[in-house]
Order: C-alpha cells, then structure tokens, then sequence
C-alpha cells in the first residue's frame, strides 16, 4: 500500500456499522449466494468467516460473517472507493499528488494520509500525528503492526498451508487471512483502532501496490 490515507478512528465503526445496518433495514435482505469465491477473507482463530470481499459483476461484493452482502467495493490500483447498498460512497482510497503517499477519505472529513518510506507505513491523522503503523521485518518473514507510539500490536506471517496469519504479541491467533499477497497487507487486519470493513479495504490497498 502504496498509500496513504486511511479512514477514522475506531468510534467510527460504530457509526459505520450503523449506516450499513440502516441501509439495509426496510429492503430486501442481500446476500452473497451468487457471488464467486472470495478474493479475499478474514476468518478468526477458530476458522469462522468474519468478512470477505467476493467478485460480483464490475465489482466487489463485501460480505459478513453471515455472508450477506453488506456494501461493495470498486476500483484498482488508480483507486478504491467503498460505499454502502444505495451507492453511498463510505471510504476512499486513492494515489495522493504527494510521491509514496496514499489520502483515505469520507464524506465531510478531512482525509487521513498513509505515507509509505523505507518499508514502514504510517497512517496518519489531518495533523500528521500517527495513528498507526505497518512495519516488515525481512528477516523473520514477518510484518508488524504498531500502536501511534510504536508499540507492536500484532504480526503476520505465511502458514504452511498457505494462509497469512495473524498473531497477537502472546503468538495467539487472532485472525486468518486468505488471499492475501503481502505480511503487511495482512497485518493491517490487526490494527484495532479502525473499524473491521475499514481494515478490510486497506488490506485489499495494500495489496494492490
């Protein structure tokens, strides 16, 4: 990911979440039967779905744990946009005019900057304080996620059978990612100050660099 600009806080899950629900509340329930096998997909430490993004005609279809189709996403490597079932756009990720940095916008915020160097991703708020970063360590086939004050949070590194994972500092699982390309792009499902759909995307991103 290339990058930078990611989305709001995690008290922005909330109201995220919210909006999705809302959208879907009074229309017929969505689901992603129809949709082609996951691109990519975040399953827990006991193997559980919990989110994934499916091909769906031009697009993504994103789906929860239950897999209904809860929003989609659009775009490539120019560019991301999520938005909900009646095409709200939610979250935007594009190239910013500024070399190796990535802008992460929403409706009537201010967007956040993801600025790549030297293999260390810093999310960062419209002030450019951190509000997270993504890290590699080369030599142990790993990447790193870190707290605003550059504390690891979690890390990610390729099963034996293929899968990503995701580990807490106690090597815990927390989260398996398939279809993921990078440790990095899989780390970023760790980061627990953004919403989990948020993560999502950005993983996506940042493996589209």
């Amino acid at each position: 990911m290339r990058v930078k600009v990611f989305v709001a806080p995690a008290r922005a899950g909330a109201g995220l979440l919210a909006l999705f629900a809302l959208t879907g509340a009074g229309c017929r329930e969505r689901t992603c039967a129809g949709a082609d096998p996951p691109v990519l997909e975040v399953r827990d430490r006991d193997g559980n779905p919990e989110m994934a993004l499916r091909p769906l005609g031009d697009s993504l279809a994103v789906c929860d744990d239950r897999n209904r189709r809860v929003g989609n996403v659009k775009g490539g490597k120019s560019g991301l946009v999520l938005a909900d079932l009646a095409g709200n756009e939610l979250l935007a990720l594009k190239p910013s005019p500024d070399p190796g940095d990535t802008l992460a916008t929403r409706p009537g915020t201010t967007p956040l900057r993801l600025h790549d160097e030297a293999d260390l991703l810093r999310i960062l708020d419209p002030q450019g304080v951190p509000l997270a970063q993504l890290g590699a360590d080369k030599r142990a086939a790993q990447a790193l996620a870190y707290d605003p004050a550059g504390n690891p949070l979690v890390y990610a590194e390729l099963a034996d059978d293929r899968r990503r994972v995701v580990r807490g500092r106690d090597g815990a699982v927390q989260h398996y990612v398939l279809g993921a390309r990078s440790n990095r792009a899989a780390a970023a499902i760790g980061l627990p100050m953004f919403p989990p759909l948020e993560r999502l995307v950005l993983c996506r991103w940042l493996d589209l660099q």
